[in-house]
């Protein structure tokens, strides 16, 4: 739950990653793995004032962390591919 009428535009509210340096940490990815080149469906159930008021990017990186692939999404409710370079 996330509530606050005054946040600025283009604030990131949340951010999830798959990837970790588990030796200098000692944390485990908050993603599951996926598969290079398979269709994954994301769907979320929110209340968003105003309507289409929030916006979900996916960033995708290769192995040395260079940006390969982005999706921005105003959809609850839509598909993407993992490119295979990631």
């Amino acid at each position: 739950y996330f509530e606050n009428g005054m946040v600025n535009s283009g604030t990131m509210i949340h951010e999830w990653t798959s990837s970790f340096n588990f030796q200098g940490n000692r944390l485990t990815p908050t993603l599951p793995l996926l598969k290079k080149g398979h269709r994954y469906r994301l769907v979320s159930q929110m209340t968003v004032q105003p309507q289409k008021g929030l916006y979900f990017r996916l960033i995708f990186m290769d192995r040395y962390d260079k940006q390969i692939g982005q999706v921005i999404e105003k959809n609850f409710d839509f598909t993407f591919i993992y490119p295979e370079e990631a």
